[in-house]
């Protein structure tokens, strides 16, 4: 057999020098275009460091790295690995990590679960004492406790939920013998200013006490305050029903429900405006009828043999406002706000909801990690 000529020899070398030196070049192309994307992803899913995809990025970049060493003469060829193995044992590692996170956290939880005795750091947390009861709407806190009740919270820094809901009640009986005297008033700015002198001498206060600070220490329990804003709703009961249900932990479940209703004590109960039917030409026929009192969906939930133990424990945190004096939602929602007892999550919701199931721990979840 011939042998190839010196001069072949070398062109077929300096051609695989060349192929070499392009498959260099475009594995260095592929390994710029895998970092912008893994940049990318990374961006816009927020993935932890160590995820699968990094593994799988890094592996491919060890294989490449390989290839590009072999080809410049530095080492042999690397050899076949097989990457979406790599990948899907990865994402099989990732995911029973996370199952062994979430088992333990839950463990915790359950080890946390309090009796109707709460504690905090070991002790009874004295903030939540005494329970002041969600029933019947007319109770009053500083009837119940005295004044100094009101004082402690105000102005020796030993605030407690009671007082909290004695200085909003107190607030809301002033309002409301201050629109009895005013309801002949001239103009609507007469009452707007007395509204907010009564704001200035009742909530003042309290916002100037524990100005810049939490007013409650903040449990480290997975513990939810759910603060719920009621305008007349005839779902508040189910809704309470149903969060505390469906919770997994309903032990850790707090509400505080401003409910504004019409209670029918010493004003005639309105419906609103309601459709009657149509006149001759197509047109709505509306009227506003009398009609009993609304529905209160504390007393629902707190009645009801499954669930009235949750309101015994001081779980259920109501204020009542009547519908005519209530000022909308955002003066419902601070209200609202106030009664949180250092829960160490803080939700806001409407009170005409259904929940998945264990919501409360997928939202802890969430809000945790």
């Amino acid at each position: 057999a011939g042998r190839a000529s010196p001069a072949l020899m070398k062109n077929s070398k300096e051609r695989m020098r060349d192929r070499a030196n392009r498959l260099v070049e475009s594995i260095g192309k592929m390994e710029g275009v895998y970092d912008r994307k893994l940049k990318k992803f990374d961006k816009m899913f927020n993935l932890p460091k160590g995820n699968p995809l990094d593994a799988l990025v890094h592996g491919a970049d060890k294989q490449l790295d390989g290839m590009k060493a072999a080809l410049e003469g530095k080492g042999a060829m690397p050899g076949h690995v097989d990457l979406m193995q790599d990948f899907k044992d990865a994402i099989g590692r990732d995911n029973a990590k996370e199952k062994r996170r979430k088992e333990k956290r839950a463990k915790k939880e359950r080890a946390n679960v309090e009796s109707p005795d709460m504690t905090l750091d070991g002790e009874k947390p004295p903030h939540l004492y005494p329970l002041f009861p969600p029933m019947p709407p007319r109770t009053m806190a500083e009837e119940l406790f005295g004044k100094e009740i009101i004082t402690d919270t105000l102005q020796h820094d030993k605030p407690t939920i009671a007082g909290v809901i004695a200085v909003l009640q107190r607030f809301l009986q002033n309002l409301h013998q201050m629109l009895i005297d005013n309801k002949n008033a001239k103009t609507p700015d007469e009452v707007i200013e007395k509204y907010f002198a009564l704001v200035m001498n009742y909530l003042e206060p309290l916002e100037e006490a524990y100005r810049d600070r939490s007013i409650f220490p903040i449990r480290e329990d997975g513990s939810i305050f759910m603060s719920l804003g009621a305008y007349r709703d005839h779902l508040l009961g189910e809704t309470l029903r149903q969060a505390f249900k469906t919770a997994a932990y309903p032990d850790k479940l707090f509400v505080g429900a401003v409910v504004q209703n019409c209670f029918g004590i010493d004003v005639q109960c309105r419906t609103g405006v309601e459709v009657k039917g149509k006149d001759k030409h197509g047109h709505p026929i509306t009227e506003i009828s009398d009609r009993g009192p609304d529905v209160n969906g504390i007393e629902q939930f707190c009645t009801d043999p499954d669930y009235a133990k949750y309101c015994e424990r001081g779980q259920i945190r109501a204020l009542y406002v009547n519908e005519t004096e209530s000022n909308g939602p955002t003066t419902a929602r601070y209200f609202a706000s106030k009664l949180w007892g250092g829960e160490t999550y803080f939700l806001q919701a409407d009170a005409h909801l259904r929940f998945a199931k264990e919501w409360d721990r997928l939202y802890a979840e969430h809000e945790g990690r």
